[in-house]
C-alpha cells in the first residue's frame, strides 16, 4: 500500500459508517459512538466500502459495478448480521417490515435495504472521497497483501457480527437462509464483475446547472424512502409493490444517462449527492424528537460539511480553469489572460 493512499483510505474508512449508519439514525448517535460499537461499524461499513471500491478499480469497471458491489454488501449485512431479510416484524412501526413477507423472506424490506446500502453505504462515500482526492480516483489503493488483510479483517468482523446477533437477539440463520443470502450476494458480485465498463452508454448532452442535480437527488431520496414506507397503502399486492424499486432505478438511470459525465462534472456529482442526503438532513430533527438524541447535530453537521466541501471544490475548479488559461496564453499575453480569467470567474459565480 502506497503511503499517499493512506489519507483517502482513512477518510473512506471513517466516512462510510457516518453516512451509511449514523446519518440514518440507525443506530442512534449514543449507540453509534459507544467505543466497541464504533469500532465494529467502522470495520463493517468502512471496510465494505473500501473492498467494493478496490474491486471496482481492479476490475476497471464503471459506476454500475460499484452499485452492484454495494448491493452484495447490503445482502451480507442485512442477511447475516441484522436479520432484516428473514426476521418477522424486526422494525416496529414500519409497515414494510410485515408487508411482502412470503416463505420466511421480507421481500419488500430486502429490496429497499439492498438499494439503500448500494447507494448510501457504498456508492456515496466512495464518490465523495474520490471527489476529494481526484489524483487517486483511478488508482488501486492497496497492494495484494494489504487488500487480503482488509478482506480478512472484514470477514472476521462479519462473523463477529453474526455471533453478536445470536448472543443478543437469539438470531441464527437456518441452512436454507444461509444458502439464500450467500447465493444472492454472489449473484450481485458476479454481475458487478461481468458487466461491461461502458454500460449503460451515456448520451452527449451537456450538463445543465448543478442545482438541478440537487433537486433531482432530493426528489429521488424522498421518493425512495416515502415510497417504500407508504407502499402498502398504494399497492395492496406486494408482488406488484416489488416493481417499485426496479422502476425507480430505471427512471433515475434514464435521467442520469442523458448527460455527458466527465472531468468537469465535479460540482454536479456533489450536488446530486447532497440532494440524496437531503432527506436525512430534513428528518434528523424529527428523529431527535422521537428519541434519537443528537440527530439534529448530525443533520446540521452534514449540511455544514457539504457546504465546506462545496467551497473547496469550487476553489479547486477555479484554480484548474486558471491554469488552463495560463497554458493557453503565455505571460506576455497579459490582456488576453486577464480577460479569460474574468470569464472563468464569471463561470464559477454563475454556478453558485
Amino acid at each position: 500500500m502506497k503511503s499517499q493512499n493512506l489519507r483517502p483510505i482513512t477518510v473512506l474508512f471513517l466516512l462510510a459508517p457516518l453516512i451509511g449508519g449514523l446519518l440514518s439514525g440507525s443506530p442512534p448517535p449514543l449507540q453509534f459512538f459507544y467505543p466497541p460499537n464504533l469500532l465494529f461499524f467502522m470495520v463493517l461499513y468502512g471496510g465494505g466500502a473500501l473492498i467494493a471500491r478496490e474491486l471496482r478499480r481492479r476490475w476497471n469497471k464503471g459506476i454500475v459495478s460499484l452499485l452492484l458491489l454495494g448491493a452484495a454488501y447490503g445482502v451480507l449485512q442485512e442477511g447475516l448480521i441484522v436479520g432484516s431479510i428473514f426476521r418477522p416484524g424486526i422494525f416496529e412501526g414500519v409497515q414494510a417490515s410485515f408487508y411482502g413477507r412470503w416463505m420466511g423472506v421480507n421481500w419488500i424490506w430486502m429490496e429497499m435495504l439492498i438499494m439503500y446500502h448500494s447507494v448510501y453505504s457504498v456508492a456515496i462515500p466512495v464518490l465523495l472521497v474520490e471527489l476529494a482526492y481526484p489524483e487517486r480516483k483511478y488508482e488501486s489503493w492497496f497492494s495484494n497483501s494489504s487488500f487480503k488483510a482488509v478482506l480478512a479483517l472484514w470477514v472476521s468482523f462479519l462473523i463477529i457480527g453474526c455471533y453478536s446477533s445470536f448472543t443478543t437477539y437469539g438470531y441464527v440463520l437456518t441452512l436454507p437462509q444461509l444458502i439464500f443470502t450467500l447465493s444472492l450476494a454472489s449473484v450481485f458480485l458476479y454481475l458487478s464483475y461481468k458487466i461491461p465498463r461502458g454500460w449503460p452508454r451515456f448520451e452527449d448532452n451537456f450538463l445543465p446547472d448543478p442545482a438541478l442535480f440537487w433537486i433531482l437527488g432530493a426528489f429521488g431520496s424522498f421518493l425512495f424512502f416515502l415510497g417504500f414506507i407508504f407502499l402498502p397503502t398504494f399497492s395492496p399486492s406486494w408482488v406488484l409493490g416489488m416493481l417499485f424499486g426496479p422502476l425507480l432505478i430505471a427512471l433515475f438511470g434514464f435521467l442520469l444517462r442523458r448527460y455527458k459525465w466527465g472531468v468537469e462534472d465535479e460540482l454536479h456529482r456533489l450536488y446530486l449527492i447532497g440532494g440524496a442526503l437531503t432527506f436525512f438532513m430534513v428528518f434528523s430533527p424529527l428523529l431527535e424528537i422521537s428519541g434519537s438524541a443528537g440527530m439534529t447535530i448530525v443533520g446540521v453537521s452534514t449540511l455544514i460539511g457539504l457546504l465546506l466541501f462545496r467551497r473547496k471544490l469550487k476553489k479547486r475548479i477555479e484554480e484548474r480553469l486558471m491554469s488552463e488559461v495560463v497554458e493557453e496564453y503565455p505571460p506576455e499575453g497579459y490582456e488576453e489572460l486577464e480577460e479569460e480569467y474574468v470569464i472563468s470567474r464569471e463561470r464559477i459565480s454563475s454556478e453558485k
